[in-house]
């Protein structure tokens, strides 16, 4: 069966993908909360870092790409069914759907949802790694893209945040990526350490990193040198996009003052 793309990860060309050691990390010492939050404004390479996370830690993983239509809560588990015989055979028969009656207790359905969705993940993860390797069984992921799409939505935020507490210690690990920081029942479940809240300040490169992506990026063509590299680094404050705009448009003899360029029309 062929996925709808709000369930697929994003294809990017990974020779172009930066490893960020440090911050894959950060990600697997999140300690027992079942949620992480990622969010940095836009370019700052959010989505990246967890498909590259996703793709180093080789975790099972369900990707969902929020959008205005999850505003109806209806729509996050229409779109979770589909995917579901891809965990399980049957699974997808085993879960319900968010019909009218049910949507007065979203919590309650989150719980008659999530639970069985959540230990299939769990059995079918574990079930691969035994047959993989003798290492540890790895938790599986669940990632929520974009979510600022639909996040003023106070139905689907609180389907949502039921979700992230139906997960037990172990089973699952909910990551949630987006511009903005948690609010309403995401900031409550920050309080009760259910959700780690990655700093948006951790998403800027560091010196190392910036000579790793622009290297990256300038294959086939004549490199920068180290100095150039930090100069558009200390000039995009670490913005990743930023840094990748600049170090292709701005020409290969760079001035000795970046000031002199004109930003607005790099970026």
């Amino acid at each position: 069966m062929v996925l709808p793309a709000k369930l697929c990860m994003p294809v990017v060309d990974a020779s172009q993908l930066l490893q960020r050691a440090q911050l894959f990390d950060l990600l697997d010492g999140a300690g027992d909360a079942p949620g992480i939050w990622v969010s940095g404004p836009p370019g700052a390479g959010k989505t990246v870092l967890v498909q590259t996370w996703l793709q180093a830690r080789k975790f099972a993983a369900l990707w969902y790409r929020v959008d205005h239509s999850d505003a109806d809560p209806a729509t996050l588990p229409h779109y979770l069914r589909l995917a579901a015989d891809g965990v399980a055979p049957g699974l997808a028969q085993r879960l319900p759907a968010l019909t009218s009656d049910r949507r007065g207790n979203l919590e309650a359905f989150a719980s008659d949802f999530f639970s069985p969705l959540f230990e299939a993940m769990t059995a079918t993860s574990n079930s691969s790694d035994r047959r993989s390797s003798a290492a540890p069984a790895k938790t599986p992921v669940l990632v929520f893209d974009n979510i600022d799409e639909a996040c003023d939505s106070e139905p689907f935020a609180r389907l949502l945040a039921a979700a992230v507490e139906c997960v037990q210690p172990g089973a699952v690990r909910i990551v949630i990526v987006g511009r903005s920081e948690p609010s309403g029942p995401f900031a409550r479940l920050c309080a009760h350490e259910r959700l780690v809240l990655v700093d948006p300040r951790r998403l800027r490169l560091t010196e190392r990193e910036a000579l790793e992506l622009v290297a990256l990026r300038r294959v086939g063509r004549a490199p920068l040198r180290e100095d150039q590299v930090l100069r558009l680094h200390n000039w995009c404050e670490g913005w990743i996009s930023g840094l990748v705009l600049a170090s292709v448009q701005a020409p290969d003899a760079l001035p000795a003052e970046l000031a002199t360029l004109a930003r607005d029309r790099i970026f």
